[in-house]
């Protein structure tokens, strides 16, 4: 999927942790990321979901201005809560000149967004 930015500068921040929006969604949100020298990490909280055989899947979409990459940042499970509780995931990737991004947590067949609607998470270069 690809989305585009509605809203432009609600997030801006560069080379230091950062707040994340008011989460969007119950089932995934930014917990904290950075970008410096064109790498993108952070962390998420995911909610645990019996997601049958297939395992829960969290990824980071990432885009120079309006062009998104088609190879998404995949996150790891770095701690598991039980039944209910939130996993916590973290993602670093190579993301040369990105300006936006979002997550997507895949449960067997849904799909959760955050920010979602529309609007991406936006990151000021650092040059």
């Amino acid at each position: 999927m690809k989305f585009t930015a509605a809203i432009i500068g609600a997030l801006s921040f560069a080379g230091a942790n950062a707040a994340p929006l008011v989460a969007r969604s119950e089932q995934v949100s930014l917990k904290s990321y950075k970008y410096e020298n064109g790498i993108l990490s952070g962390e998420a909280n995911v909610q645990y979901m019996n997601c049958g055989r297939q395992n829960p899947r969290v990824q980071v979409f990432w885009a120079q201005g309006d062009k998104w990459q088609e190879t998404a940042i995949e996150a790891g499970r770095n701690f598991q809560g039980p039944p209910g509780a939130y996993n916590t995931y973290t993602f670093q990737g190579k993301a040369d000149s990105a300006t936006q991004f979002f997550i997507k947590y895949t449960c067997y067949t849904k799909e959760f967004y955050d920010p979602g609607n529309f609007v991406n998470y936006q990151i000021k270069s650092t040059a």
